[in-house]
């Protein structure tokens, strides 16, 4: 691969973040969109919207672009490398019930969970974000550097994204927390190497995505800290 075609790869990336920080509802725009909606629709609605709006440009790059890893054909069949599946799960599943024991001091569940919304929300959010960081990133780096050193910089600039929301609610509200940005931005990157190596693994995106989507909706359901304080 040309040094043209690595500098496009790396550029677009690095777009994911700042197009992503530009977007998002950290910015508040779903106050002003479906606001009669009950339970918060409006919220929802706007992240269904704008992260398959971010996510189109990606899946263009993907289906157009022949100089990938794994084919477009191979990475949305729905196979699976089921050690790496099963073993990302359950470790998945064993952090955070471990978590919530240590947090809750015993089961707990979200009483502010509506799992219609959390559903919808959890697996849009975890395809989307595959199908960018690595259906595109991780797949488009291998061709020129080894599958380990792409997954790290994929999981890079997937941990990157989620920077941005931290400055916008400083910048609006006045509230930042650089432990919680550090603390999520460290996650961000061990879970996204652990997402990774199932995609690499599986070769499709849906195993990756489904490993995502299982990880936030139980840290949701059982230890998201935000909500915790809400019901109490």
């Amino acid at each position: 691969m040309s040094k043209n075609n690595k500098m496009f790869i790396y550029s677009f990336l690095a777009i994911s973040v700042l197009f992503w920080a530009v977007i998002t509802d950290a910015w508040g725009y779903s106050e002003h969109l479906l606001t009669s909606l009950p339970n918060n629709w409006n919220q929802y609605i706007y992240g269904y919207i704008s992260r398959l709006i971010w996510a189109m440009p990606f899946l263009f790059l993907i289906l157009k672009n022949k100089q990938k890893t794994i084919s477009s054909k191979e990475l949305f069949g729905f196979h699976f490398h089921w050690k790496s599946f099963l073993t990302v799960y359950g470790l998945i599943t064993i952090y955070v019930c471990c978590s919530m024991l240590l947090i809750h001091g015993g089961w707990w569940i979200n009483p502010n969970i509506i799992f219609g919304q959390e559903l919808s929300k959890f697996l849009i959010v975890g395809f989307v974000e595959e199908l960018v960081y690595r259906g595109f990133g991780l797949n488009m780096l291998s061709n020129f550097s080894s599958g380990r050193t792409a997954n790290v910089v994929s999981s890079l600039f997937f941990a990157t994204v989620h920077i941005p929301a931290y400055f916008i609610h400083w910048y609006c509200d006045r509230v930042f927390s650089l432990i919680e940005m550090i603390t999520q931005v460290i996650t961000a990157f061990i879970f996204g190497l652990l997402f990774g190596i199932v995609f690499r693994k599986s070769k499709s995106v849906w195993s990756s995505a489904i490993i995502h989507f299982w990880y936030d909706f139980i840290y949701d359901c059982l230890l998201d800290k935000k909500k915790t304080a809400e019901a109490k």
